[in-house]
């Protein structure tokens, strides 16, 4: 309370800032669909900026005067969908809001922006027409749906001069934790990069309006979905946290955004991509080439929509789900895991620009590693992080904080249905096929098993047998965990290890060259011995790969044709003896 007390006073305008607001009259901007900005006279050189970067916005608009009693008030204006106000919220607005909302608070039946605000859990208070002191309580949404983990320690797996660097983070669970399972799937909610951010905003002229107050209510039959963006405060937090702007625009959002554009080429060439005739040119243009509502804006520069059309056409920033490759009752509270980089700057190269949340995260812990981490960094050592701070953990539990996207304080979510786990009975089989970075589960699997079989009578064996399928491009580069491999081994936890190498002269390139090879061992254990397989790789590539290699296993020691060898891998999905982890 003294805090918030302290925040007050602090915003408390001067004598003279009370004196020209007073004076200042109030300017309306009215779009033919009736969506309505409102900006404060409290400075006229303001006014005249913000006028200057919001009028494009709406398109083909009229100037209203300051309202009077002829004009409707604001709710009644935008009950068509809602309303964005640039300003501060004034008080007989205020009251004008609760009386037709039927509620005590203006905020819950409008989306308004209250002025520059560093989007703190204090009141934002403000001066309205009249000078009276106005407090509006940010929508404050706690993560009631996250779990809180903290980054403890990082290492990058790969050598420097591999094709693609692969890094392992280590998480520490906070509170009463994330509770998983070996070989889960967890997602990591990862904001938009800020200087994407900005580049965005300022391609749209949004770059004055970024750090207004912002809270977004629907009014009536609203067709724009915003429960995504209810707990931001800026419009800087809702491009950050809750809109993909790297998202690939559907037809419907490139007919829409054709509307906005000003150069009759720029338009055509969104109406060509969003009709049935442009089909081809939708798919090479966007779908091939990956163009994004970031890059859509900058190759089409007179594209201006508002912001309620960009608001309505952007979906939702979704978190990233990675694999865990680590055991919970080995290693309670803590999660590992391990994803590939890419390092390639923000240039032209859409398809590889660096991963949303891959990238984040190195930055995380590079950003608040204890020692400085060479360039390049060594293979296989471990980095340690600072720990945060309270004001930090005190951020996250706030919420979409801006000021939190430096702290080594992230969010989980479970996956609702995880179904990759080992079996119950751990005499069957398991045949483990994981390229790269899909080995990642496979390791939480065997540190389970591992142990499990620690845990179990001395002189009982533990466990059926384990064949893990691996593959990597150069074995001294990027040949991952394989010293956790050659442990496994040795405590006989791993039965066999088969590892193709693709970019080097080897007898095995691809892991289905070596499951071919070990056709009847495979269908033995799966016919004979209720074993399990697990895949874990790219959906695009290698789940076709492997699933085509054991059509061909069950079609040769089967002795079926093709048609029946295949209906009898589906069987094996379907009675959950063939499990899959695929992304892409």
């Amino acid at each position: 309370q003294q805090q918030q007390q302290q925040v007050q006073e602090a915003e408390q305008p001067s004598a003279a800032a009370k004196s020209e607001t007073t004076a200042a009259a109030s300017v309306y901007w009215a779009s033919p669909s009736r969506r309505f900005y409102f900006c404060p006279a409290d400075d006229a050189s303001k006014v005249a900026l913000v006028a200057a970067r919001i009028m494009p916005l709406l398109g083909n608009t009229r100037r209203a005067e300051a309202p009077d009693s002829r004009t409707p008030t604001l709710p009644r204006l935008l009950a068509q969908q809602f309303k964005v106000v640039l300003g501060v919220f004034g008080a007989e607005d205020d009251r004008e809001e609760r009386q037709d909302s039927g509620t005590g608070n203006a905020a819950d039946a409008s989306a308004h922006f209250d002025g520059p605000t560093h989007a703190s859990s204090a009141p934002v208070a403000a001066a309205n027409s009249s000078g009276t002191q106005v407090s509006v309580m940010p929508s404050v949404k706690t993560r009631s749906s996250a779990h809180q983990a903290v980054l403890k320690r990082f290492r990058y797996l790969t050598a420097e001069d591999a094709v693609r660097n692969t890094l392992e983070v280590e998480l520490a669970l906070m509170g009463d934790g994330l509770s998983y399972k070996a070989g889960d799937a967890i997602a990591i909610v990862c904001p938009n990069n800020a200087t994407e951010v900005e580049c965005f905003a300022r391609q749209l002229g949004l770059i004055p309006a970024l750090d207004y107050g912002l809270r977004l209510t629907p009014l009536g039959q609203s067709s724009v979905p915003i429960n995504h963006m209810k707990s931001a405060r800026t419009l800087r937090e809702v491009l950050t946290f809750c809109c993909d702007i790297r998202a690939l625009p559907s037809k419907a959002a490139l007919r829409l955004l054709s509307t906005f554009c000003v150069d009759p080429k720029d338009a055509r060439q969104l109406e060509v991509m969003s009709s049935r005739e442009g089909a081809q040119e939708y798919q090479s243009v966007v779908l091939d080439g990956r163009l994004s509502y970031l890059n859509l804006f900058a190759q089409h520069p007179s594209c201006r929509p508002p912001l309620w059309a960009v608001l309505q056409v952007m979906p939702p920033l979704t978190a990233r789900y990675y694999s865990a490759c680590s055991s919970p009752s080995a290693c309670p509270g803590v999660v590992r895991f391990a994803f590939n980089l890419v390092h390639n700057a923000l240039d032209q190269n859409i398809k590889q620009r660096p991963g949303l949340c891959t990238k984040w995260l190195e930055h995380l812990c590079l950003r608040n590693s204890t020692q400085a981490v060479p360039n390049p960094p060594p293979r296989n050592q471990w980095f340690h992080l600072r720990a945060p701070t309270d004001q930090q953990q005190h951020q996250w539990r706030l919420g979409h904080s801006c000021a939190a996207l430096n702290s080594p304080v992230v969010s989980l979510r479970p996956r609702l249905v995880n179904s990759f786990h080992l079996p119950d009975h751990a005499k069957r089989p398991l045949i483990l096929v994981g390229p790269g970075t899909g080995i990642a589960p496979f390791i939480g699997f065997l540190e389970e098993r591992l142990h499990q079989q620690e845990q179990a009578p001395k002189d009982q064996l533990f466990g059926g047998p384990i064949w893990l399928f691996y593959g990597c491009r150069d074995a001294t580069k990027d040949h991952l965990f394989e010293e956790e491999l050659a442990h496994f081994q040795a405590k006989t936890v791993l039965t066999h290890l088969f590892v193709a190498i693709s970019r080097v002269p080897c007898s095995y390139k691809y892991v289905q060259e070596h499951l071919m090879e070990q056709s009847a061992n495979i269908y033995r254990m799966m016919e004979e011995q209720d074993g399990v397989v697990y895949m874990c790789g790219n959906g695009s590539s290698v789940a076709k790969s492997v699933d085509e290699a054991l059509q061909a296993i069950v079609a040769k020691e089967g002795r079926l044709s093709e048609e029946d060898a295949k209906s009898r891998v589906l069987e094996w999905q379907k009675e959950k003896k063939y499990l899959r982890d695929v992304w892409g």
